[in-house]
């Protein structure tokens, strides 16, 4: 789900063409645009029981350049640092077109978080705990080109950056780990069973001075991974010893045993993810109702 300026949401065919398909609030900032090429990254954030499984998106950067459905810009052109935010309505009430007139903002005075650091074409990653990481990507231009160069995109962001959608607007944003490797056009970012996020990818160099008369980057394929380790992954974590049931219908309960010092306060599951193009399009993080909790067990609705 991205907007631009003119508010709609698109979907781009096989032609070559952009099919209008929802009209949403336009983003409040001259130039901004989250869409391919000039594109940010999204992700829903955590559906929890506790609010009835409310649907919210967060978009993560952006290009500045993009003007309606034609998101083009340069490689000297600053990234955007922005955090959108907004709430979906229900099945039956967006096929009536009753869709969100503006980008949620607790207080009223912003309609906009800032990262510390621009970035276009980053990924976000979401957590088991429902913080989501951003890293990957640059702070200028706008991704593009193909195996043989030709991106216009410069100055990597290289240290990722932590969100927690539920604390206060100011203590959302935690610095983590910087890398040294550049992760541009192509670059990729996933969540392992372990916790951890498998960062690899990118085809591009640094696009040269010229990139507003036409000079394009030169090849740059990257063949190194890395892996990024959470902070959880430095503190104790339960270990499950048993489940009640392999198979569960929804709706049905399922025990699960466990051995861990600390105490459960909640239980999240989380599908395989496919990314591409700084969007994980089976990115879901879904909060299960506790029916019961013990100290070496959970049963939980599903």
């Amino acid at each position: 789900m991205y907007t631009c300026r003119t508010g709609q949401v698109v979907r781009f065919t096989s032609d070559g063409n952009f099919i209008p398909m929802w009209n949403m609030p336009g983003l409040p900032i001259d130039n901004l645009c989250t869409a391919f090429s000039a594109m940010g990254s999204a992700a829903i954030l955590p559906l929890k029981p506790s609010n009835n499984y409310q649907f919210e998106v967060a978009i993560f950067g952006g290009g500045t350049q993009g003007k309606g459905l034609d998101c083009k810009g340069v490689c000297n052109a600053p990234a955007s640092k922005t955090i959108f935010r907004m709430r979906l309505p229900p099945v039956a009430a967006a096929l009536r077109g009753e869709w969100p007139k503006d980008w949620v903002w607790p207080n009223g005075a912003r309609k906009y978080e800032e990262m510390p650091l621009p970035r276009v074409f980053a990924d976000a990653v979401l957590l088991p705990n429902g913080q989501i990481v951003v890293l990957n990507g640059a702070q200028k231009g706008v991704p593009g080109g193909h195996i043989d160069g030709g991106g216009t995109a410069k100055e990597a962001a290289y240290m990722a950056v932590l969100y927690d959608p539920d604390k206060p607007a100011a203590e959302r944003i935690t610095k983590l780990a910087s890398s040294t490797i550049h992760r541009y056009y192509h670059s990729n970012a996933l969540l392992l069973p372990s916790g951890d996020v498998w960062v690899a990818g990118s085809e591009q160099g640094d696009c040269v001075d010229n990139c507003a008369q036409g000079g394009n980057a030169p090849p740059d394929q990257e063949y190194r991974a890395e892996l990024l380790q959470l902070p959880y992954a430095f503190k104790p974590r339960p270990t499950i010893r048993s489940i009640s049931s392999s198979t569960v219908k929804y709706g049905s309960k399922l025990k699960i045993g466990f051995n861990s010092e600390y105490s459960i306060s909640f239980a999240s599951v989380i599908p395989p993810g496919a990314n591409t193009h700084s969007l994980n399009m089976m990115q879901r993080v879904v909060y299960l109702k506790i029916v019961e909790n013990k100290k070496d067990s959970v049963t939980v609705q599903m």
